[in-house]
């Protein structure tokens, strides 16, 4: 990445979600130009049977059987190895166009999964169609059709959990272009995991509301013992034409718990939702919503609520910082960090991270909303156009996250890529102190990247704008100060323990950036007063060289604070 890319990064991100540094677990590519490889992906539990979690991967527009006839892939969570490949049926059906996990529906110890092909034409043309496979063998448990032409039932589908208590879990599908209300109203159907029977339809309200554009399992949001559902309809206008709404209905007898409107016009809520967990540790389930057309934080900049279960009111909101980035285009919640509460995962497919529309991923805490992290990716890709937590496929305790990236160039132009990014846990880096210009002009600044988890051991410090071509040392400290030294000042105290030098001394590069790992296991972070450990709350700074400004031929970065977790 050039030094202006990398810059541009840094800027955007700021001190409120650092940038991951950690390489993905897995990168799976689209082999096809225009495959969008990548546009769904989802846990598909533990099809395999080898105790670790695995994925799907919906390819619409791949064309094994016909232009666009669509494909999916199930990979395992161990090794990234394909499972099952899966095709659609005729050209056209855009089979995979939404993929998921079914829970174990034939109860012979492997999990099986879903795939849908919203313009397959058996029931009529674009009626849609969804089959559900069994994890053993790959064969068809179950083909459930769409009732009318046009309907494009199973545009999105989604585990439900077990609706209506029958040790099964069910399956809920989204059929957004279904007319039994008016004109493009809208549907959703709950579906029996134990027999296939239909336990629910639900519809929208008026013309164009589009309810079924996403649906998902909710949890159990009312604690009556019965996992619910939550449906969008992004094009509802109850608040303003497209502010959209999401809609909770009840497992036990498909009552509605809670309407969720958008704020303003063409908000579109709705547009993505998922079940978040119990974000709040109040024993009931919360749910999730994206309205990635929501101007707070600039045309279309986007942002996702978070809405209790218990009350309905509103726990968290996460806006946009763009214009056009639609934060909130996909949604997805799991504890990723490992600290009991469940984290809320948010798709930013426009944001311009490291480039035009590269996209990204944004984790916020379900502890108290704050931004732990940010996955990026490179320009045009379109990362978190799709996302899912997955559970912890690598065995260190943290929870791993699915990104889909249809638009990216990796397998061929415009094949797509999915990637598993690593979970971990955070704690904001910030900055403080003042940084004074060097000779170059600019004052130095440093940035904490990566996690603060100690187990991870990616924790890594970046600087900017220091002298091209001079070298430098990073140090730490326990305490936070602001003295007067050199030609800036010292802003880490060594507080009775004394302060850490990083060796050896880095060069920075051309432009006066460079990069170093705060490694856990090498000294002084490894042992005696200097280690650092899980709890801990140490200063960082950077020293360099400074010979053109005179004397005492030396200055500092600003300082960064971080808190250490397991």
């Amino acid at each position: 990445m050039s030094y202006r890319l990398r810059l541009l990064a840094l800027a955007l991100l700021g001190s409120a979600a650092p940038l991951r540094a950690q390489a993905p677990l897995y990168t799976f590519n689209g082999d096809t130009n225009g495959d969008f490889f990548g546009k769904d992906v989802r846990a598909a539990g533990d099809v395999d049977g080898d105790g670790t979690p695995d994925l799907i991967i919906g390819v619409p527009f791949d064309d094994p059987t016909g232009a666009s006839a669509g494909a999916a892939y199930v990979r395992s969570g161990a090794d990234g190895s394909t499972l099952y490949p899966l095709f659609g049926d005729a050209a056209a059906d855009l089979f995979g166009n939404s993929v998921c996990g079914a829970g174990d529906v034939d109860m012979d110890g492997y999990d099986d999964f879903a795939v849908a092909s919203p313009l397959d034409d058996d029931n009529g043309a674009e009626s849609g169609r969804v089959r559900v496979y069994s994890g053993f063998d790959g064969s068809v448990l179950y083909t459930f059709d769409g009732d009318s032409p046009g309907d494009q039932f199973g545009t999105v589908i989604a585990n439900a959990g077990d609706v209506n208590m029958d040790g099964f879990e069910d399956l809920v599908v989204g059929a957004p272009f279904d007319d039994d209300t008016a004109a493009d109203a809208g549907s959703a159907r709950v579906l029996s995991g134990f027999d296939g029977s239909v336990l629910y339809t639900f519809f929208g309200d008026d013309a164009d509301d589009r309810f079924g554009t996403a649906v998902a399992g909710a949890g159990d949001v009312n604690m009556d013992g019965h996992a619910d559902v939550v449906v969008g309809a992004p094009r509802d206008d109850d608040n303003g034409s497209s502010s959209g709404s999401a809609r909770v209905l009840s497992g036990l007898d498909g009552a509605i718990l809670y309407t969720f409107f958008g704020d303003s016009m063409d908000d579109q809520l709705g547009a993505s939702v998922a079940g978040a967990g119990d974000v709040d540790q109040d024993g009931y389930a919360d749910v999730v919503a994206g309205a990635p057309q929501d101007d707070d934080g600039g045309a279309e900049a986007g942002s996702a609520r978070v809405f209790s279960g218990a009350d309905g009111s509103t726990l968290y909101t996460f806006s946009g910082v763009a214009a056009g980035e639609r934060l909130g285009t996909s949604v997805a919640a799991g504890d990723v960090d490992a600290d009991g509460y469940s984290d809320v995962v948010v798709g930013v497919p426009r944001a311009v991270t490291a480039g035009s529309q590269a996209g990204a991923v944004r984790v916020h805490s379900g502890l108290d909303g704050a931004a732990m992290w940010v996955f990026a990716a490179i320009p045009g890709e379109w990362f978190g156009f799709a996302v899912d937590f997955l559970g912890d496929l690598d065995g260190d305790g943290f929870g791993e996250i699915a990104v889909g990236a249809p638009r990216s160039d990796r397998g061929g132009n415009g094949a797509g890529s999915a990637l598993v990014q690593v979970g971990g846990c955070w704690h904001e880096a910030t900055n403080f102190c003042i940084a004074n210009p060097s000779s170059a002009g600019l004052p130095a600044r440093i940035s904490g990247l990566g996690t603060t988890s100690v187990a991870r051991n990616d924790f890594t410090l970046a600087v900017r704008d220091s002298v091209p071509s001079m070298f430098g040392v990073f140090f730490y400290g326990p305490n936070q100060i602001q003295v007067p030294f050199g030609l800036g000042f010292l802003c880490v105290g060594a507080g009775g323990v004394g302060l850490f030098r990083l060796n050896p001394p880095i060069l920075g590069d051309g432009l006066g950036y460079l990069t170093r790992l705060v490694d856990f296991t090498q000294f002084p972070a490894a042992s005696g007063t200097g280690a650092i450990l899980p709890g801990a709350t140490w200063r960082f700074q950077w020293w360099y060289r400074d010979p053109a400004a005179g004397a005492p031929f030396f200055n500092l970065s600003d300082g960064v604070s971080a808190t250490f977790c397991p």
